[in-house]
């Protein structure tokens, strides 16, 4: 049986963000039972708070050769090593992550995240557009889709994303990139561009 003092006292210390302590109490109890995967994943996620991010991936390789057919853990391990820049090994991480739960939301953040890192914009562009369409998509993300399409010089599309981000979380920096695209000299819309640029008389057109 898993000692259970162990693995309560890593819980708790684990919701009080201290991480490194409860690490080993959580390694503790999965050792006096031969591992659970719900003790695995809640492992897994304190190593990822609060150690290297290569520690994490040798905590998430051993996690998955216990329990090879958990999409959460393979798509742990594919973070672990996306923060350590091996991208190879966590584009077959999140794949085999995928192949196990293929109508999983979640994917697509982790994806677009490693699509980044490897400056393949048309694949990051993808996998947010996949989480917009899905509702998971935040600011930050219809930001970053803004960009993308402003820098492609399709400024239609990045006036569209930069709104659904103003209207998801009212900020400045929509706005800012909003002007930037009015005042760019293909499109030159000037009153627009002084619209976006000055939130407190921002055209209603943002909201609509």
């Amino acid at each position: 049986m898993i000692t259970q003092g162990h693995l309560e006292e890593g819980r708790r210390l684990y919701r009080e963000k201290r991480y490194a302590e409860a690490v080993p109490l959580l390694r503790s109890a999965l050792e006096s039972a031969g591992g659970v995967e719900e003790v695995w994943q809640e492992l897994v996620l304190a190593v990822r708070c609060g150690v290297q991010s290569e520690v994490a991936v040798d905590v998430g390789k051993e996690a998955v050769r216990h329990y090879p057919h958990s999409a959460w853990l393979w798509r742990e391990l594919g973070n672990a090593l996306i923060k350590c820049d091996r991208l190879d090994e966590a584009e077959k991480a999140l794949a085999n992550a995928r192949s196990l739960e293929p109508g999983a939301e979640w994917l697509w953040r982790y994806l677009a995240a490693l699509h980044k890192k490897q400056k393949d914009t048309a694949k990051q562009m993808a996998a947010l557009e996949r989480l917009s369409a899905l509702g998971k998509a935040s600011a930050n993300d219809f930001c970053t889709l803004g960009i993308a399409c402003h820098n492609e010089r399709d400024f239609g599309k990045a006036i569209w994303w930069y709104r659904r981000s103003f209207i998801a979380e009212v900020d400045k920096v929509p706005l800012f990139n909003m002007g930037l695209v009015f005042g760019d000299p293909e499109v030159s819309q000037d009153v627009d561009a002084a619209d976006a640029y000055s939130p407190d008389r921002k055209s209603t057109r943002l909201n609509s």
